[in-house]
């Protein structure tokens, strides 16, 4: 599978599953961790949702991001999936 759910299973050349695209929501959440992998980072909220942010929309340093949680923080997003952060 690819991001975005674009993509065939590896059993099967004719299977193609796609995701139902959602509106975005606004939302603040409370950021208790954070990890990253190459260019994306996962965020572990308060209520033990995880969310994606993509080195495109925060490209601050790890350590500093670290040392600032817990965090609340507005964020827009599709399926946990984060599409903007606004600015302050």
């Amino acid at each position: 599978m690819v991001p975005r759910g674009r993509g065939n299973f590896h059993s099967s050349q004719y299977t193609i599953v796609k995701i139902k695209e959602t509106a975005c929501t606004k939302q603040e959440i409370e950021i208790l961790g954070v990890s990253q992998s190459g260019d994306t980072y996962t965020l572990l909220s308060s209520d033990d949702e995880v969310y994606t942010v993509s080195a495109e929309f925060y490209t601050g340093n790890l350590t500093n991001f670290i040392d600032e949680l817990p965090m609340k923080i507005l964020v827009e997003h599709n399926n946990r999936i984060v599409n903007f952060i606004p600015l302050a």
